[in-house]
């Protein structure tokens, strides 16, 4: 019996400890592989590397900075779009987006998320700062554009900063929201990686601390969410209840990274201004590959973008 507990103790504890460190080097490490980089569309007007404020104590007080960069069209339809990524890609990912929406008059605003692409390391991934560098982003258009109204589009974790950080006030005035293929619950990205784990239950509930600190720990000195508690706050379904103008929500019925179960949890939060938009064809990388795609969402783009104008100034 001695001899059982031994063996089998000492096997159990190596299975908890390999199985978070499995699922938190997928945040602890440098996020911009060049295969996930895309091509990024000629005719940039503008771009530069934009400190994000706050952050001087990361990368030995030298701070971090994100890759901002800016098209205009030729015929301006005075609104403009922000694109922000997902995990371990970049805004090259946009490369349709981006040309399609310039075609239509958008002034058209990329973003590389920290340790993302051209961006700065930053430590770890956080939800939280890549809200602020959406935020970056967007105060550096303001200042360089007179734009109507403001699309803030985020995609698969972008998506889910874009949600937070517009729920929360850490993003400022958005005028509506194109968010695809998240999730709807925080601890769905745990489930994930913990899947095939041995031991679930005791893990999942073990790594509550350490998702606190993958969320959070990143933060510099003094900002505003550094001592939350409530882990519902990193939730979207729960800041959706939060948001105020349209939000329209994109998700592929063949999504194979976030699955379709957490488009329908969504969907049931009760917010008038939810258009929910669910696609036939494609998965979580490419469904813009397949016809109608544009054409659904422009079409309650621009239903959105046509109730009160709007003038943003820094």
């Amino acid at each position: 019996m001695y001899l059982y507990l031994f063996l089998v103790i000492p096997l159990l504890i190596f299975l908890v400890i390999y199985q978070i460190y499995r699922i938190t080097k997928q945040f602890y490490h440098p996020h911009n592989p060049p295969f996930l980089r895309g091509e990024i569309p000629v005719g940039v007007d503008a771009e530069d590397m934009v400190p994000i404020e706050g952050y001087d104590t990361k990368r030995g007080g030298k701070g971090v900075s994100v890759k901002v960069r800016s098209w205009m069209p030729e015929t301006k339809n005075g609104n403009a779009i922000l694109f922000i990524h997902g995990w371990e890609s970049s805004m090259g990912y946009f490369k349709d987006h981006i040309r399609h929406y310039l075609s239509q008059g958008f002034l058209v605003i990329g973003v590389d998320g920290v340790s993302h692409g051209e961006s700065d390391y930053c430590d770890i991934l956080s939800l939280v700062n890549m809200a602020d560098s959406i935020e970056t982003a967007r105060k550096w258009m303001l200042s360089k554009y007179k734009i109507n109204k403001v699309v803030l589009w985020g995609h698969s974790l972008g998506g889910v900063g874009s949600t937070i950080g517009v729920g929360t006030g850490l993003i400022g005035k958005i005028d509506t929201l194109v968010i695809e293929g998240i999730f709807s619950d925080s601890q769905y990205i745990i489930k994930r990686y913990l899947n095939s784990s041995p031991l679930p239950n005791l893990i999942s509930k073990s790594f509550l601390w350490m998702m606190r600190k993958v969320f959070l720990s990143t933060l510099p000195k003094g900002h505003r969410m550094k001592n939350l508690k409530d882990l519902s706050v990193f939730n979207p379904s729960y800041q959706l209840e939060n948001i105020h103008v349209p939000y329209i929500l994109v998700h592929a019925v063949g999504d194979h990274v976030v699955s379709y179960s957490e488009f329908e949890e969504m969907i049931k939060v009760k917010n008038p201004l939810l258009v929910p938009i669910s696609l036939e064809k494609g998965n979580h990388f490419t469904t813009q590959d397949y016809p109608g795609y544009f054409e659904r969402i422009d079409s309650a783009l621009n239903n959105a973008l046509s109730v009160n104008p709007t003038l943003h100034s820094t």
